[in-house]
C-alpha cells in the first residue's frame, strides 16, 4: 500500500496537449514530468508517491529494494542489461517519448577479463 502523497502532484497539459502530471521532489524545488498514465499505473502498482531528486536521477523509494530509478519504471526496464538515457538530457522529464532504452556496454577491462 503506497504512502499518502507528503506533496501533492499537480495534473496539467504540456504544450501538445497531452495530460501530464509534475511531480514536485523531496528537499528540492525540482519537479519530474510525467504522462498522466504512467503515474497512474505506478500509483496503482503500489508505488510510492514521494519521489526524490538523488545523485542526478529521480528515485522512488521502495521499502523493497530500498529506491528505485523512475525512469527505468516508466519506461519498463527491468533487465540489469539495460539502461536508460534522456532524449533531451534532462533527467526530470520522464515522458515516455524522451526515454530510451539502450544496452549497456561491457567496459574494456571486462572484455580483457579472464574467463
Amino acid at each position: 500500500m503506497p504512502l499518502k502523497a507528503l506533496r501533492e502532484p499537480v495534473r496539467t497539459r504540456d504544450v501538445d496537449g497531452r495530460e501530464i502530471v509534475l511531480v514536485q521532489l523531496a528537499r528540492t524545488d525540482k519537479q519530474a514530468k510525467l504522462f498522466a498514465v504512467d503515474w497512474d499505473r505506478l500509483t496503482a502498482s503500489g508505488y510510492s508517491a514521494n519521489w526524490a531528486w538523488n545523485c542526478r536521477a529521480v528515485r522512488i523509494p521502495n521499502y523493497r529494494t530500498n529506491t528505485l530509478r523512475a525512469s527505468r519504471l516508466v519506461a519498463g526496464v527491468e533487465a540489469p542489461g539495460l539502461r536508460v538515457t534522456h532524449r533531451d538530457r534532462n533527467p526530470l522529464n520522464l515522458r515516455r517519448d524522451n526515454l530510451v532504452v539502450k544496452p549497456v556496454r561491457p567496459r574494456q577491462s571486462d572484455l580483457n577479463r579472464p574467463r
